[in-house]
């Protein structure tokens, strides 16, 4: 019967102040686990933002340049003017005498402004392929070196165009992280008569 009310009794003040101080610990370790996971989460995930908007960047710009009957390359690396041939009824290519695709009459443009890359098609209002674009490349070498959005290739005809685009995201604590895209474009349409 004695041990009976001795159980009954209840916990000590060291045993209450031990207790309370190890569930305090357990849940500050938990919470500082969570919050490196969460900041961990976030940079990754503006990482991936960054490298998606330079891919479908580059993207865009390639699927625009692909079709081109004529390209031309500002010295800068910053605009790049093309035409595109005309489509009949049937969805193929107008061809003139020569067998070469026909203009359809649109000089179009895409160029980098103010931190963005726009297009336009000289008719409409030019719409913006994207923003936080950088001209420097912070991998490059040496560090922080300038580039070129639009590099011609090799020779008097423009037959190749290479885009780069470096896309800036900014983070808390001043930390910036950087997507990058470069690939080439092969103009298969450009008439033999500049080949």
């Amino acid at each position: 019967m004695r041990n009976k009310r001795r159980s009954l009794r209840g916990l000590s003040v060291v045993e209450v102040t031990v207790a309370a101080t190890i569930s305090t610990l357990a849940l500050v370790g938990a919470f500082s686990v969570f919050l490196s996971g969460m900041g961990s989460w976030a940079t990754g995930s503006r990482t991936i933002s960054a490298q998606v908007e330079a891919d479908n960047t580059v993207a865009m710009v390639i699927d625009a340049l692909r079709e081109a009957t004529f390209v031309s390359v500002s010295v800068d690396g910053k605009t790049v003017n093309f035409r595109k041939p005309q489509y009949d009824v049937n969805g193929n290519f107008q061809m003139d005498v020569h067998g070469a695709p026909v203009w359809d009459g649109k000089d179009r443009t895409i160029y980098y402004q103010s931190g963005s890359i726009y297009m336009s098609d000289g008719v409409s209002t030019p719409w913006k392929l994207t923003s936080n674009v950088i001209l420097t490349d912070p991998e490059g070498s040496p560090a922080n070196s300038s580039y070129k959005i639009f590099t011609p290739g090799l020779g008097a005809n423009t037959r190749e165009v290479t885009v780069k685009v470096i896309v800036k995201q900014n983070m808390p604590g001043n930390d910036k992280l950087y997507g990058r895209k470069r690939e080439n474009v092969y103009l298969r349409n450009i008439p033999d008569s500049i080949r």
